[in-house]
């Protein structure tokens, strides 16, 4: 069986006889502050930095990084645009998702990747601010 994306977990709903993935309480939170992290546009060195300093460390043990992040929260599961479906041992599954972030959020953050060294410039960083 695949491994669920980062801030999920398997679910199975017996009546309906599908898998689910559901929000994972154990990465839930951290997962929604990347996202505001990014909408804020703060610099995601810097959170993978606090988070590594805290000694959290991603599912599979290793430190945090900003090519982390930055993959996680350009992920288009979180906002439910992707249903994965497979064949797994001569059977035909269907992975369906619920959304973690909103739509405005995501997009949001997906401005902030794509213009990140223009938004990290410190006369835009006062102009955002203010």
């Amino acid at each position: 069986m695949q491994k669920a994306p980062f801030g999920y977990k398997f679910g199975y709903v017996e009546d309906e006889k599908r898998f689910l993935y559901i929000p994972d309480e154990n990465t839930y939170t951290l997962l929604v502050n990347f996202f505001i992290a990014a909408s804020k546009f703060q610099c995601l060195d810097e959170l993978a930095n606090n988070l590594n300093e805290g000694d959290i460390r991603t599912p599979n043990g290793l430190p945090y990084s900003k090519s982390f992040i930055t993959s996680i929260i350009s992920n288009p599961i979180y906002i439910n645009l992707l249903e994965i479906e497979w064949n797994c041992e001569n059977r035909y599954i269907v992975y369906w998702f619920e959304s973690l972030v909103t739509l405005e959020e995501w997009v949001l953050a997906q401005v902030a990747i794509e213009n990140w060294d223009v938004l990290r410039h410190p006369d835009i960083r006062e102009y955002i601010s203010s």
